[in-house]
């Protein structure tokens, strides 16, 4: 008794598959990890020019952001560290995130600072 019921179970899950095969390209893992691996960049990088943005040295703007800004860049690294989660395991998270955000933090001054400069 107990073998046919996992006959059926099987046959039933197999159908779902065959059912649910010319469906399976929109689910693509490669597509879906790009996705995430890309938005985990943009959100640090939007999040690390918005802190830049509210400091008294900043060169992008002509008037330096209100504080709100700074606020709403933590919480888009706070954001962008629970996207880590989903991209990499255990130690790597915060390995990743760490110098994802110290490189961001030298780089978007300097890359800003190199456009920007007056000769």
């Amino acid at each position: 008794m107990i073998i046919i019921s996992i006959a059926f179970c099987v046959a039933e899950i197999k159908t779902y598959a065959i059912i649910l095969m010319p469906y399976s390209s929109f689910f693509d893992v490669k597509r879906s990890f790009t996705l995430v691996i890309l938005f985990f960049a943009l959100l640090l990088i939007v999040a690390i020019t918005l802190i830049y943005c509210t400091s008294k040295h900043q060169r992008l703007l002509s008037q330096r952001l209100p504080k709100k800004a700074r606020v709403v860049g933590y919480v888009l690294m706070i954001v962008s560290f629970t996207c880590a989660f989903q991209l990499f395991v255990g130690a790597a998270v915060l390995f990743s995130w760490l110098v994802a955000v110290m490189a961001l933090t030298a780089l978007i001054p300097l890359t800003i600072l190199m456009l920007f400069r007056k000769s």
